[in-house]
């Protein structure tokens, strides 16, 4: 009799943990959609909930991050950018970047929300160009690159930066290298930014 007791607690338990990753996933495309439709505030919400379940899923973070980015409230987004990187032992400090090795064992659930950090160091970088903050923009679309991410997106985000100082020439290179990596953006900017301004 014991033994039926404990299968039925088993598999209620299991069932309870496949119900729960079920509500989790429909939360997931219900921030999607919300998104979809720009309800940037409602689809923080769902991100809310979602982290109230289980506050380790890094993507719940970055979709928040990204819900702010999109509404254009850049310091909250690169608020929560940056508390992701911190959950993932990246600080930052300043002008210094210190990373330390987390090995935590985490459930397939959250290994499986997990997002790599040279993408954050790529959103940070874009964040930062919309905040005028361009040093800072440029430092964390390099370390993007030096990731071997974005690299092209990077590049061109790189070469805008450089047109919105005095030395516009310097974005040609950005815009080219970002061109033979077979981005149409490269080959667009370089038309708008250079070509023109090239010696007739």
């Amino acid at each position: 009799m014991k033994t039926n007791q404990y299968i039925l607690i088993i598999a209620l338990f299991c069932l309870g943990i496949v119900s729960c990753r079920t509500r989790t996933e429909e939360l997931y495309s219900k921030g999607e959609n919300l998104v979809e439709e720009k309800k940037y505030s409602e689809a923080i919400e769902i991100y809310n909930n979602i982290l109230k379940r289980n506050s380790k899923l890094q993507d719940a973070y970055y979709y928040k991050a990204d819900c702010y980015f999109l509404d254009s409230n850049y310091t909250k987004a690169l608020h929560y950018y940056k508390l992701l990187l911190k959950k993932k032992g990246v600080e930052i400090e300043e002008n210094m970047i210190s990373e330390r090795n987390v090995n935590i064992l985490e459930s397939q659930e959250v290994r499986n929300h997990e997002i790599p950090v040279a993408e954050i160091f790529y959103r940070l970088g874009i964040t930062y160009y919309y905040m005028d903050s361009l040093s800072s923009s440029f430092k964390f679309l390099q370390r993007s690159i030096e990731r071997k991410h974005q690299i092209a997106g990077s590049l061109i985000w790189q070469g805008l930066i450089w047109t919105r100082t005095d030395s516009v020439h310097k974005s040609c290179d950005f815009f080219q290298r970002a061109k033979e990596l077979g981005d149409a953006e490269g080959e667009r900017f370089l038309k708008l930014f250079c070509e023109s301004k090239a010696p007739k």
